[in-house]
């Protein structure tokens, strides 16, 4: 299973990745109670203004999975993720920062 998914990386997939890392960071380092963003690729770390687990609480409770890490809301999306569902999963998280 692993060298399957391992001969589908290829620059365009990674291009991919890199563009819906970008818009993740870019919607939320100026939203309202998000401190900070740490990580590479899609594996990100938002530190926010309210506890992280409340924070989780309310993604979950709207659609969204994402988990703690330390004190901060670790996501880790598939990488294939469709940019619909991101942009849904960024509106979730952004709200849930409020």
């Amino acid at each position: 299973g692993a060298l399957n998914i391992i001969k589908r990386l290829d620059a365009e997939m990674l291009c991919e990745v890199e563009k819906k890392s970008q818009y993740i960071i870019n919607s939320l380092k100026n939203a309202n109670g998000v401190k900070s963003i740490s990580g590479l690729g899609l594996m990100l770390g938002i530190e926010t203004e309210k506890d992280a687990s409340d924070v989780i609480a309310e993604c979950r409770k709207n659609g969204v999975l994402v988990i703690k890490a330390k004190n901060k809301v670790r996501l880790l999306p598939a990488l294939n993720i469709p940019d619909e569902l991101l942009e849904k999963a960024v509106d979730v998280i952004i709200n849930a920062c409020k």
